[in-house]
């Protein structure tokens, strides 16, 4: 069950990443014009010498039937996962213009796989990264692990730190990326990329993305902007002519987050519903993702008290 769930583990996972990644394309969405159009960016010369602590809590429901050429040939079931990451973000300027510095550590990660009738846990503040269920290995060895990202303004990681070079793709969409426009009430931008699922061909995630609401600053703390996000998906490049035919017979995807006006990050939400049905000799495989992902601001303190 493990192998078969894989190629849909990664489409849930950029689904989920959606809403907090990426970089911005021309567009945009629904509405009218407002009377004052804001313009949201990563400002690190406000950020820098602040420390940013997050919860990042996701859970993925797998659901596979399997049915094969004969009538009693019949198989699949569910698989549940959940983790929590505890993840601190440390603001610098670069100096380099509005450019900035972040220094990226999880301190924390807690896990549960449920599946086949049994069920996994995990605590990185209890067990070592060599207990930690398959699922979850890769970000139980980067806790205590600081990671240094270059950002630009607008959210582009431009440079990745202190890992692997085979593990450096995973940071790049750490930020929202963000328009390089003033934006309206109503208005937006999107954003495409894709992702490639191997032996099947790629796949094509359109996001869109919309300034829904300005929210004045109290007691001189910043504004607020809440941007809602849609996600849509396709397949590309499917192969052509073999055995296996790959089909996206559904998928749904809807997110929002906060932001402030200097770029912090303060919530941000997403879930997405994806069906893919393979077909083969062998017989038809339906399986059936559902994701959700809740990233919560806990607290900001100054990197150096």
């Amino acid at each position: 069950m493990r192998s078969g769930a894989a190629p849909f583990a990664l489409l849930a996972a950029a689904l989920a990443a959606g809403a907090a990644a990426g970089w911005a394309q021309e567009g945009a969405g629904p509405g009218e014009e407002g009377p004052r159009p804001v313009r949201l960016a990563y400002r690190f010369q406000r950020l820098a010498g602040r420390t940013a602590t997050y919860s990042i809590e996701h859970e993925q429901r797998v659901l596979q039937r399997v049915q094969g050429r004969r009538a009693d040939d019949k198989g699949g079931g569910e698989v549940v996962s959940w983790a929590r990451q505890t993840t601190e973000q440390a603001f610098e300027a670069s100096g380099e213009g509005a450019a900035g510095r972040v220094d990226v550590t999880p301190r924390r990660v807690e896990a549960r796989v449920e599946g086949g009738g049994a069920t996994a846990r995990y605590d990185s503040a209890t067990a070592g990264p060599q207990s930690a269920p398959d699922a979850f290995s890769t970000l139980a060895a980067r806790v205590g692990k600081t990671v240094s990202l270059d950002v630009t303004a607008l959210g582009e990681v431009t440079g990745v730190r202190g890992v692997k070079a085979t593990e450096r793709a995973a940071y790049l969409r750490t930020f929202v990326a963000l328009p390089d426009r003033p934006l309206a009430l109503g208005r937006g931008w999107e954003r495409l990329e894709r992702e490639p699922m191997a032996p099947f061909g790629t796949i094509a995630f359109l996001f869109r993305y919309a300034l829904a609401e300005v929210t004045p600053g109290q007691d001189g703390a910043p504004d607020r902007y809440r941007v809602e996000a849609t996600i849509r998906a396709r397949l590309e490049d499917t192969v052509q002519g073999g055995t296996t035919q790959v089909e996206l017979t559904s998928q749904d995807g809807r997110g929002r987050l906060v932001l402030d006006a200097d770029g912090l990050l303060l919530e941000s939400e997403i879930e997405s519903h994806l069906e893919l049905t393979i077909r083969s000799a062998a017989g038809e495989q339906v399986q059936r993702v559902r994701s959700r992902t809740l990233q919560r601001l806990l607290e900001v303190r100054p990197t150096k008290p």
